[in-house]
């Protein structure tokens, strides 16, 4: 590495790179050989693209293990100005190189880096290089991670809206994360540029196709979005109802399960005409169902409703200790369900085993009673009292005979239950107790 020839040079570079590759990385070994300062030598030597290429591949291995290597040398001009190299290969690394400090470096300003790579991807859409736009897309997303300014935010979100119909799904992917963190505290700039209309276009024609890979940051982002206009959703609740019912029961992700949930909770107060939608499409039964196997795991009495379980991919075993804010989820979608639920749709509630499952939910046998799932229950159950008393449907009371029914009403309103009494639910659940036979 020290020496003068070039040929040795690139001998011992390209042996350094190989030890690089070695697991664990031996980052801290190779920094403290005070090796690197040569490596960015030849990070300069646009004459010598062999020795150039080793030396910023190196940096690319450095830079996922010790991102501020990149700062420590003072090396971010000499990667931005190697983004447009002639030489694919050395701009492919430098790109990689700054995706990676981009992506553990959040604070790092990456003005002239963001502008490189966004000239390098704007000149590779349409052309015929999947690896390059991989690697573009990928750092791309990195950036939209930490800060940018408005001017780079729209930007980016005018490329990514490009990149989202591309026919390779790993930049789709990268792509639907890329918007997806921009949801999060901007998602005025994605409905604005249409981004809702278009995820949600992409996922009716393509559900079938994608792996939750790319379903979970769509979803994500529709989510984010459904909080300031749920359009996208009320213009074909039908078919994003059938859409989610398919996801939900053809992928065995408890992350993808758990968006949904959200999805369904937001949606419940939106509209009634959704809430016929999921019981047509039996997202309501997916619920129980869910509901059922944790309630099978927590106790032997249970009797799980009589769902066709083949449609479910769920079965009790999956359903592991520790995956509360999954079954929070759950509960909270159904039991805001059930609140918004309009008169002439009840009965098929109760008959589905709903007033089964949230007193459940309340009971003692439930180990787990988190206020915000007991409020949500609490009003629930109260939303179908209110509905027996003013249209008559005595079924609604009948389904309370259940003496175990009434008792976990009455802990809550005795203040027995395991939650942590918060200000409202004692009061309710009194409320309902009174209304019971």
């Amino acid at each position: 590495m020290w020496q003068t020839d070039a040929d040795l040079q690139l001998f011992g570079i390209k042996h350094l790179r190989q030890i690089l590759y070695l697991e664990p990385c031996p980052v801290e070994e190779i920094i403290s050989s005070e090796i690197v300062p040569r490596f960015v030598e030849f990070l300069h030597l646009n004459d010598h693209q062999e020795l150039q290429f080793e030396a910023v591949s190196c940096f690319a291995i450095i830079s996922s293990e010790r991102p501020k290597v990149i700062d420590l040398y003072n090396i971010l001009p000499v990667l931005v100005s190697l983004v447009s190299s002639p030489c694919a290969k050395i701009s492919n690394e430098a790109i990689y190189t700054l995706g990676n400090v981009a992506g553990n470096h959040l604070n790092w300003n990456c003005s002239g880096a963001f502008d490189a790579v966004v000239a390098r991807l704007n000149a590779l859409l349409g052309q015929e290089e999947p690896f390059m736009l991989k690697v573009c897309s990928w750092t791309l997303a990195n950036f939209c991670k930490g800060v940018l300014t408005s001017d780079q935010r729209a930007e980016a979100i005018t490329i990514f809206k490009q990149l989202l119909n591309e026919q390779d799904y790993v930049v789709v992917t990268f792509a639907c994360w890329a918007v997806s963190d921009i949801s999060n505290g901007q998602v005025h700039s994605l409905i604005e540029n249409g981004i809702g209309s278009q995820l949600a276009d992409l996922l009716k024609n393509n559900y079938r196709n994608y792996t939750p890979s790319v379903l979970i940051p769509m979803l994500l982002t529709l989510l984010n979005i459904l909080k300031e206009d749920d359009s996208e959703f009320l213009t074909s609740p039908k078919i994003m109802s059938d859409i989610l019912m398919y996801v939900l029961s053809r992928n065995n992700h408890k992350g993808l399960h758990n968006i949904i949930y959200k999805i369904i909770s937001d949606l419940a107060v939106t509209s009634e005409i959704l809430i016929q939608c999921m019981l047509d499409s039996k997202i309501i039964d997916a619920l129980l169902y869910y509901l059922d196997l944790v309630a099978e795991r927590n106790t032997e009495a249970w009797n799980a409703a009589k769902v066709p379980k083949k449609v479910f991919v769920i079965r009790v075993d999956d359903i592991k200790e520790g995956e509360d804010d999954e079954t929070d989820e759950a509960a909270l979608a159904l039991a805001h369900l059930i609140s918004n639920v309009r008169f002439d749709l009840v009965r098929e509630l109760v008959e589905r085993g709903c007033i089964k499952q949230l007193c459940y939910l309340l009971s003692k046998k439930n180990p787990r009673q988190h206020p915000g799932v007991v409020a949500a229950c609490l009003d629930g159950i109260l939303n179908m009292l209110n509905v027996a008393k003013s249209f008559d449907k005595s079924f609604v009371i009948e389904a309370f005979e259940d003496d175990d029914y009434s008792s976990s009403i009455m802990d809550l309103a005795m203040e027995e239950c395991n939650c942590v009494i918060v200000e409202g639910i004692t009061t309710k659940a009194t409320t309902i107790f009174n209304m019971l036979p």
